[in-house]
């Protein structure tokens, strides 16, 4: 008799068969609960989807529809202004800027004046055809890849749950696919005429001036060296220079805005330039340390370890003078002198450069001219009116530049190696030239410096400022009655009578100014 014969095993087999059926029934039951609730997910998933494209595309048609109604019924012309703006939400922001244009402004403002169509493909096209081309797709359901658990797994039967779920959200809610229109491009809009544009391009018409009207302040304030009665000094100056450049930067980025798209030079705009050069400016001062403690300017000479008051604002002018020749050498004038676009010459217009664009210029045209030509050294006493007259030297006058020996001029470290060099220094820095001159103890004859500053084209209130440097007999001068006239600003950081103040300046400089000091007493 074998091991299952009999009632025993016969009942052992229903026993199992029966906890296998049940077993069954389990998993089914629990395949069924997992198809129902990933059923339901992606169902509700993709109708959340459905809804909002039945939105999108209800107001896609109704901006549609009102482009349409624009170009006179034309499908095409509505459809190809419709997708300039290229979304609904700023197809209705479009129109929306299109209605208070209307609202706004007297007369007609009609799209037609507005929209360009050149090279573009108007077919004829239906109304649901063109609706038809800007709905929103919507992709069938992709359910990534779902296995059934226990028993219905380990024998085969639970592995594509995930077909079986995309195939039952797709059945009830369908792709949607968008029906594109060959060859139709979006057209061009003009906004120029709308209120949105006007009133944007007022308002930057109205920075500019504001910006305008400061500069004249700034360069006001700068050309007196005065402000409200208080003389500035190099630090002072550098200041107003920083927020000039923060204001040239402004409004060459509004300038630049207005202009885009029309034809302008190719060269660096004048806020590239201005921000180049306030960058440097900012690398110098913080290198040379310049800076203010109260009424103290202080500064580190290059190649010391210790800040220094005297001869500070001199320093400062000379190492300033040298980068900003420099950089216009670099960056605002090409090989030849010229200026490599407008926006170059409005920034040195703005920032009052034109004695630092000469000698850049002049600079320009002496490393040109010893490509060809030798040139003369200075003869005793470098430095010096004798050396830059090419008087009372030893050297011969047609040396070449080779034999120039580097030479320190003014009160700083500035160093020239040519005598076109020198004169352009002396041509431009007339007053630091004579004080440097002077402290190194070198006799200076009024005379000479006035032909020598007439001959190299010097403004002749810049020659008398110079000529008041040197000592003259004061044993019997009496003071003048009155001190020197100031400019004298409003709150508003304006000067006062400015015109008739300038004038008074000039006399009294002409007639006190080499033998006496600001506030009238003798010089000694």
């Amino acid at each position: 008799m074998g091991l299952f014969s009999g009632g025993f095993g016969s009942g052992l087999v229903e026993g199992l068969a029966e906890g296998v059926d049940q077993s069954l029934k389990n998993a089914m039951e629990k395949r069924d609960k997992e198809l129902s609730s990933a059923k339901e997910f992606w169902m509700t998933r993709q109708a959340q989807k459905m809804d909002l494209a039945d939105d999108h595309d209800a107001r896609a048609e109704k901006a549609l529809d009102q482009f349409i109604s624009e170009f006179d019924g034309d499908v095409a012309k509505g459809l190809a202004a419709y997708k300039h703006f290229g979304t609904v939400e700023k197809a209705e922001a479009g129109l929306a800027e299109i209605e208070a244009t209307r609202s706004a402004l007297p007369g007609p403002y009609n799209l037609q004046d507005h929209f360009t169509f050149k090279g573009i493909d108007l077919p004829e096209i239906s109304l649901e055809q063109a609706r038809g081309s800007i709905g929103m797709e919507i992709k069938p359901v992709s359910v990534p890849q779902m296995e059934g658990s226990g028993l219905l797994s380990k024998i085969g039967f639970g592995k594509d749950l995930s077909g079986e779920v995309e195939a039952a959200v797709n059945a009830r809610i369908p792709a949607r696919t968008r029906t594109a229109i060959d060859g139709l491009a979006a057209a061009a809009y003009d906004r120029s005429g709308t209120i949105t544009s006007i009133t944007q391009r007022n308002a930057m018409e109205k920075d500019i001036l504001r910006g305008e009207d400061r500069l004249f302040q700034i360069n006001g304030i700068v050309s007196a060296g005065m402000y409200r009665g208080e003389q500035l000094d190099e630090h002072d100056e550098l200041q107003y220079q920083k927020e000039a450049a923060g204001i040239i930067e402004t409004m060459g980025q509004i300038s630049e805005a207005k202009a885009r798209g029309d034809a302008v030079d190719s060269g660096p705009t004048a806020s590239q330039i201005s921000s180049a050069l306030s960058k440097e400016l900012a690398e110098l001062e913080t290198e040379l340390q310049f800076s203010k403690t109260g009424n103290v300017v202080s500064i580190m000479k290059r190649g010391e370890d210790k800040l220094i008051t005297d001869g500070a604002n001199e320093y400062w002018s000379q190492e300033s003078t040298r980068m900003l020749v420099d950089f216009i050498k670099v960056n605002v004038l090409d090989e030849d002198g010229e200026f490599v676009s407008s926006g170059a010459r409005q920034v040195t217009d703005l920032r009052m450069l034109s004695d630092e664009v000469e000698m850049a210029q002049q600079e320009i045209a002496e490393a040109k001219a010893a490509e060809e030509e030798a040139e003369g050294v200075p003869g005793e006493g470098e430095g010096s009116l004798d050396a830059a007259t090419g008087q009372d030297g030893d050297a011969p006058a047609a040396a070449s530049a080779a034999e120039f020996p580097p030479t320190v001029v003014g009160t700083g470290d500035f160093t020239v190696n040519s005598a076109e060099q020198l004169d352009s220094y002396i041509k431009n820095q007339p007053v630091d030239f004579i004080k440097g001159a002077l402290q190194r103890g070198r006799p200076i004859n009024k005379d000479t410096v006035r032909q020598k500053l007439t001959e190299l084209g010097v403004e002749p209130e810049r020659i008398e400022e110079a000529l008041a440097l040197i000592p003259t007999d004061v044993g019997n001068l009496e003071p003048a009655p009155t001190p020197r006239p100031e400019f004298e600003m409003s709150r508003s950081g304006t000067i006062i009578n400015a015109q008739q103040t300038q004038q008074e300046m000039d006399a009294w400089d002409a007639q006190y100014g080499q033998t006496h000091n600001r506030d009238g007493s003798v010089k000694g």
